[in-house]
């Protein structure tokens, strides 16, 4: 039971184009949010990166995240935030475990996407990186250097 109703009846009136719930707070900006399975991870203005727990409303995890997170992608269970501190964090989405921080861009971050194990990021002065969830230790523009 959750939002006054099971989490079968929540899914069915969305599917029926109803069903607004109030998930959870953060009780600050939410900059990003990803959503798979029962859990929705929400990236956080506080910089912090919050999983939740869709049927219970509940807080599972709060990861501090340095730098304000405002983009992400998600591929298999894998998220991927960037923020403005110049990193990218691979998050396992179950456990909440930062997989690998990606380090390398010289300013901001202003996007990621995924496919597969790459992941593509760029920043504000214009370089785009590809990185391999494989061998996350360096981007593959500078193994190719």
């Amino acid at each position: 039971q959750g939002f006054g109703m099971s989490f079968e009846e929540w899914a069915g009136a969305v599917r029926r184009g109803g069903g607004v719930v109030e998930a959870s707070q953060c009780h600050s900006e939410i900059c990003g949010l990803v959503f798979q399975g029962h859990k929705i991870v929400a990236l956080c203005a506080d910089n912090t990166c919050r999983f939740l727990d869709l049927p219970s409303r509940r807080l599972l995890k709060a990861l501090p995240r340095p730098g304000l997170a405002w983009c992400s992608a998600l591929h298999q269970g894998v998220i991927v935030s960037a923020a403005d501190d110049c990193t990218a964090w691979a998050i396992d989405v179950v456990t909440g475990l930062c997989l690998t921080t990606l380090r390398g861009h010289q300013s901001t971050l202003v996007a990621v996407d995924m496919s597969g194990d790459y992941v593509v990021s760029s920043d504000a002065g214009g370089e785009i990186r590809v990185w391999s969830l494989a061998c996350p230790l360096r981007s593959r523009s500078e193994r190719d250097k």
